[in-house]
């Protein structure tokens, strides 16, 4: 994100329009294919992954359960950490804020509390590792679904509103004025 931020200020400054659509272009594609990555890793190791982290098989079951939530959730955040260096570069910190209270307060929490505490476990069968239990509420995978849900808001509203920038040569403009030349 500090590298993004940072080198988008320059070609701001500099009024460079062409060094900024490829640095965008160029730190999306490098975000999209590192998480990729990271969500291959989570997806194909699932259980393994908690032996990583514990000798526990108590663990090692939950890591099965939460690690396409993990995988997930990492390529949403970095898609919401990308806009959100946009956004602070270009003075739009206030949407990358209220995005992020919207996504996590007004959707997150909602649905983390929805799935953790109310939902049929039954409803969740079918996913990896889940065993249903007999009354409501799915526990921490409930809560991690919330925080895909919440996180996946933001991503999307933030990336939208990097999406209809659409006046870069003021916001060039504007970089060289703020910094006083």
């Amino acid at each position: 994100q500090a590298a993004t931020q940072t080198r988008l200020a320059h070609h701001l400054y500099q009024g460079d329009l062409e060094g900024i659509v490829v640095l965008l272009r160029l730190s999306l594609r490098f975000m999209l294919c590192w998480s990729f990555v990271v969500c291959a890793f989570y997806t194909i190791l699932q259980d393994r992954v908690g032996m990583i982290f514990s000798t526990s098989p108590i663990v090692w079951e939950l890591s099965g359960q939460l690690s396409l939530l993990c995988g997930s959730c990492y390529a949403v955040i970095a898609v919401f950490m990308w806009s959100g260096a946009v956004l602070n570069v270009v003075g739009c910190s206030s949407w990358f804020a209220g995005s992020y209270v919207v996504g996590t307060a007004l959707v997150g929490l909602p649905v983390a509390w929805y799935c953790g505490f109310r939902l049929r476990s039954t409803d969740m069968a079918g996913w990896p590792y889940f065993q249903p239990g007999d009354g409501l509420g799915v526990g921490l995978l409930g809560i991690w679904l919330g925080l895909l849900a919440g996180y996946s808001c933001t991503a999307a509203l933030t990336f939208f509103r990097v999406a209809r920038i659409s006046d870069w040569p003021e916001r060039c403009k504007s970089a060289r004025r703020l910094a006083g030349a």
